[in-house]
C-alpha cells in the first residue's frame, strides 16, 4: 500500500533483426481490431514460402532465409500461436547448405526464429536450436530458446526434453502473448507450458514471421493472431480545443465544471498503478459530467489525445454522489462498484474491487 500526495492527477491503469535481408512485406487489409488464421482451408498467403502443408522454409544458401508480413494495423497487445518443426534437427545427423563460395558445408542442428517487427524497424528474435544439458555423468538432449532485441537485450533458457517440448525433429505448438509490457512464451508437443517471460519495450507490433538458419528446414503451420489491443476512448462531443474549453469554463457557474488535480491518493499498486502525469478537466454534458484528458500521459502516450475521455461522472440517487466510469491507461473502463462524491471542494473517488482512492482538487489553472 503506498500514500501519495501531489498536486497533479497520475494516470492510474490495471495493471537480432530482419533488416540484414531484403525482404519486401506484403500487406494486409482487415478491420481492426481483428484475428488472423492461417490454415490448410484458409491457405497461408501473404506469406511467400507457402505450399498446402504450411510455411516452408527449407535453406540450402549460405544466409538465413526469413519470411515476414506486415500487420493491417499497429498492435499494442496480441496473441501469436503457430506449430513449427525444423525437420533438420535429428540429433544424430548432420544438414548440408552452401557457404558464400559455393562449397558445400554441414552443420548438426541448425535454428529457426520468430521475429517480431516493432515500430521504428526494431525487432526481437526469438530462436530455438538443439542442444544438449551437460552435467558429470551423462548429457539431456533440450531446447534452447533464446530472446534477442535489436538493442542488445538477451534472454535465454534450456528446456528439457523430458518436459514435453521436443528439441528435434517433432511438432510443437507455439504460443507468444503480450500483456502490458510483458511477453510470454509457452510451448510444447502436446500441452503448453510456459517457458519465459519478460518485459519488452513498449512498442507496437507492426509485423511479424520466420526465418530458417542456413541447413534449416522450417515448417510452420496452423498460425492464429490476434489483436488483443483495446479500443482508445471516445473523445468527449463538448471538446472543441483547449480555447473553447476555457470559454465554456468562464462562463460556468457549475462548481463541479473545470480543472482539476490530484490532492491526495491511497494505491494499492498491485491492483492501481501510476503511469504519467496527467492534465484533466471536468465538464457538464446534459446531466453528467466527463471528465477529459489534456495532457500529461507517459504510459501509452501515444494512443492518447487531447479530449480524449479520461471519466464519466453520473449522478446517483444522493447530491454529490455520482457512479464512475474511469478509463484506464489502457483505455478499458473500470465501473465496477467506482464512486465519487464532491464534497468541500474535493472529489473523492473510490476504486474498491482496487482498494484504492484519489482525491481530486480544484485548480485554478491547467498548469
Amino acid at each position: 500500500m503506498r500514500r501519495c500526495v501531489s498536486m497533479l492527477l497520475l494516470p492510474l491503469s490495471l495493471l537480432a533483426s530482419a533488416e540484414s535481408q531484403s525482404i519486401k512485406i506484403p500487406d494486409i487489409n482487415v478491420a481492426s481490431p481483428y484475428t488472423l488464421r492461417w490454415n490448410r482451408a484458409r491457405g497461408y498467403a501473404p506469406f511467400k514460402h507457402v505450399s498446402p502443408e504450411g510455411i516452408i522454409i527449407d535453406n540450402t544458401s549460405p544466409s538465413p532465409i526469413a519470411d515476414i508480413i506486415t500487420l493491417p494495423s499497429p498492435c499494442t497487445l496480441f496473441s501469436l500461436s503457430f506449430r513449427a518443426s525444423n525437420r533438420h534437427s535429428h540429433p544424430s545427423r548432420r544438414f548440408s547448405h552452401l557457404d558464400s563460395d559455393g562449397r558445400r558445408k554441414s552443420v548438426s542442428a541448425p535454428a529457426w526464429s520468430a521475429i517480431l517487427i516493432l515500430e521504428g524497424n526494431d525487432t526481437l528474435r526469438i530462436t530455438v536450436r538443439a542442444t544438449e544439458i551437460k552435467n558429470t555423468l551423462s548429457s539431456e538432449r533440450a531446447t534452447e530458446i533464446t530472446a534477442l532485441s535489436s538493442s542488445g537485450t538477451r534472454h535465454t533458457t534450456s528446456v528439457a526434453s523430458d518436459s514435453g517440448l521436443d528439441p528435434h525433429t517433432g511438432t510443437n505448438t507455439w504460443n507468444f502473448t503480450k500483456t502490458g509490457n510483458t511477453l510470454s512464451i509457452s510451448a510444447g508437443k502436446n500441452t503448453l507450458s510456459e517457458i519465459m517471460a519478460f518485459e519488452v519495450a513498449d512498442s507496437p507490433l507492426t509485423g511479424f514471421g520466420f526465418e530458417a538458419n542456413p541447413a534449416a528446414d522450417l515448417l510452420v503451420s496452423n498460425l492464429s493472431f490476434t489483436d488483443d489491443s483495446p479500443i482508445p476512448p471516445p473523445s468527449s462531443p463538448e471538446w472543441k480545443g483547449e480555447e473553447h474549453l476555457n470559454a465554456i469554463l468562464k462562463k460556468s457557474k457549475d462548481n463541479m465544471e473545470g480543472y482539476w488535480a490530484i490532492f491526495d491518493m491511497t494505491l494499492e499498486e498491485n491492483l492501481l498503478r501510476l503511469g504519467g502525469d496527467y492534465r484533466l478537466a471536468i465538464i457538464r454534458e446534459e446531466n453528467i459530467y466527463n471528465i477529459i484528458y489534456v495532457s500529461g500521459a507517459a504510459v501509452n502516450k501515444d494512443r492518447w489525445r487531447e479530449g480524449m475521455l479520461k471519466g464519466i461522472l453520473t449522478p446517483g440517487p444522493f447530491r454529490g454522489v455520482y457512479e464512475v466510469t474511469w478509463f484506464d491507461t489502457e483505455g478499458n473502463p473500470i465501473s465496477d462498484s467506482v464512486i465519487a462524491q464532491e464534497e468541500g471542494g474535493l472529489i473523492t473517488i473510490q476504486f474498491p474491487r482496487q482498494d484504492s482512492t484519489i482525491r481530486l482538487k480544484k485548480c485554478d489553472r491547467r498548469e
